[in-house]
């Protein structure tokens, strides 16, 4: 095994003798005791006064050889622990390993053998997946701000717990599970500062155990986020539940009744329910046309402009409290999305609409076509594809939309997002260390170097180029210097929209460029992923690769020949 050759461990004792007392994160991966013992556990043990986090997916073997930082652990603030590979292990009842760590504060757990004693009165977020509910949890009680329990076996045991600093509250269970309830918790606890709950099963008997559970602390609810799933679909109503939650923000619910969604469309003749609702997110599985009717209503109370209060003698001081940002409605899948999208507002297919679908089809075909071919034929220098390519995309183009009614939206595709920023923004929404980040980088860039003649170098250059300035299209040269007229290099005209993944973007600057964009398109998922980190939020960034190192002269005048071939004249200087 590599790791335990004598080459890595000299290595890593050079990595952590440089490193200093710079706090370190270990991951270590030990899920057999075949695995077990190993020297980097030993080298990492003399710095065990630096673990910052602490990740462990081993089986519990390993306990013991850790036993020599117990009461080290000066440092750790977050703790991962996952042992639920040998059931049959004979484990002490409580292990102590962890009991001293003064700064730790962020504990996963899942775990089926023993128990973990950890410090108590100062975690502030737990997470425990599986097995009966530890004893962690009453320890913390004065300092929990987050809770999440995946799969904890319910407990009678559970006595009435206030836990008067907790925020956060997510309880789910596994898959599979046929019957889930949480209200062995719920039912036993009080919560007087939670703001965000979720809770992935919906049943009338989990709606009254949460109506209770808010109600229990005699005080205003201050619930903003409030999320209920479900594996089997169930009608409930909500409207109670709401009605004792005035302050949410964010709901995500499966389709109510249509008495829920009456209460939530604005009426001047009664109270507002949950006014400064700003999220709506509905799961549906059928929808009738009093349900949609009611849909209908509902997005024109609330996702509409709201009329201004007219008054006197005061501005008024809510001026569309009641609007939602946005309303979701989420199918089953998306042959019945299809089904529904256009019914809300009464749509019909136009010709014009069928004719887009159509090219749509056939360009998504010579697409896939083309991706499926053998590698030896997957040429660039494939005229006959390119041919059907640019002559579909002439179509694509030349294709007049005289109606907006006639567009709709089918499905949509991942794209890169870009940040429109000015000088302004760029000065104030770019934190400092940000700013002097991509300053260093510019100028380590830009520096002058020289280089041997014939000699071949890879040189990546990183270009800021505010996405305001020009029409959005660009072209790179390579001059000797700054002042000098000639180009040593160029690159062909492109635009930084065309990083897009979408195909109703017209990738290329021109036909030419064209090619060599479709046959990578297949990649553009990985595209996407490498160039997030080439291109920052704020200010983008290009990264351009000009040559490749190690390649003959022939091998440079083969590929910039190709190109030229391809792209035409805008590969050329």
């Amino acid at each position: 095994m590599r790791t335990r050759t004598g080459a890595y461990l000299d290595y890593l004792n050079e990595v952590l003798k440089r490193s200093k007392n710079v706090p370190i994160d270990i991951h270590i991966n030990a899920r057999s005791s075949t695995d077990l013992p190993h020297p980097v556990i030993d080298i990492l043990l003399q710095h065990s006064e630096r673990w910052g986090m602490l990740r462990l997916e081993a089986c519990h073997a390993i306990i013991p050889l850790l036993q020599p930082a117990k009461g080290r652990l000066i440092a750790l603030q977050r703790l991962t622990l996952v042992f639920c590979w040998d059931r049959k292990f004979q484990s002490a009842p409580s292990h102590d390993l962890f009991q001293n760590a003064p700064a730790l504060n962020d504990v996963y757990l899942e775990n089926r053998i023993g128990d973990f004693i950890l410090p108590p009165g100062q975690l502030i977020s737990y997470h425990q997946s599986g097995n009966r509910l530890s004893e962690i949890l009453t320890s913390s009680i004065t300092s929990l701000t987050t809770l999440i329990l995946h799969g904890v076996t319910p407990t009678n045991r559970l006595p009435s717990i206030t836990l008067p600093l907790l925020a956060s509250l997510k309880i789910t269970h596994n898959l599979g599970v046929a019957v889930f309830q949480c209200t062995w918790f719920l039912d036993n606890a009080t919560l007087p500062a939670l703001t965000a709950l979720t809770i992935d099963e919906t049943t009338d008997e989990i709606i009254k155990s949460v109506q209770l559970m808010i109600a229990r602390p005699h005080s205003p609810c201050k619930l903003e986020a409030l999320v209920f799933m479900s594996e089997y679909f169930r009608f409930v109503s909500f409207t109670t539940l709401l009605e004792r939650t005035p302050f949410l923000k964010f709901l995500s619910i499966p389709q109510p009744l249509l008495q829920d969604l009456h209460a939530l469309t604005l009426d001047s003749s009664r109270s507002h329910l949950i006014p400064l609702l700003r999220e709506l997110y509905l799961f549906v599985q059928e929808i009738t046309e009093d349900t949609k009717n009611a849909l209908i209503n509902l997005a024109s109370s609330r996702c509409g402009p709201q009329p201004i209060p007219v008054c006197e003698d005061a501005l008024p001081i809510h001026v569309g409290d009641n609007r939602f940002k946005k309303l979701s409605l989420s199918f089953p899948n998306a042959t019945i999305a299809e089904q529904h999208l256009y019914g809300f507002e009464g749509w019909k297919e136009s010709d014009a609409c069928a004719q887009l679908k159509r090219l749509g089809t056939l360009l998504f075909n010579i697409l896939f076509e083309f991706g499926g071919r053998p590698d030896l034929q997957r040429s660039l220098l494939d005229l006959e594809w390119k041919n059907c390519a640019s002559a579909l995309l002439d179509q694509i183009e030349a294709f007049v939309i005289e109606d907006p009614k006639d567009l709709a939206v089918r499905i949509s595709s991942p794209s890169l997002t870009f940040n429109l920023i000015g000088k302004g923004d760029w000065d104030e929404d770019v934190s400092m260390a940000r700013r002097n980040m991509i300053d260093r980088h510019l100028e380590q860039y830009m520096h002058e170097t020289y280089t041997l003649i014939g000699q071949t170098i890879l040189e990546t250059d990183f270009i800021r180029i505010p996405m305001s300035s020009g029409d959005g299209y660009f072209r790179l040269v390579v001059c000797p210097h700054e002042s000098a007229r000639s180009i040593i290099a160029a690159t062909g005209v492109f635009r930084l929209g065309s990083l897009s993944s979408d195909s109703a973007h017209i990738r290329g600057a021109s036909l030419g460029t064209l090619t060599p964009e479709l046959a990578l398109k297949h990649a553009s998922n990985t595209l996407q992923s490498v160039t997030q980190g080439a291109i920052y939020p704020a200010v983008p960034l290009v990264q351009a690769v000009e040559t490749i190192p190690g390649i003959t002269k022939i091998g440079k005048w083969a590929l910039d020949t190709g190109y030229r071939r391809i792209a035409g004249r805008e590969s050329q200087g």
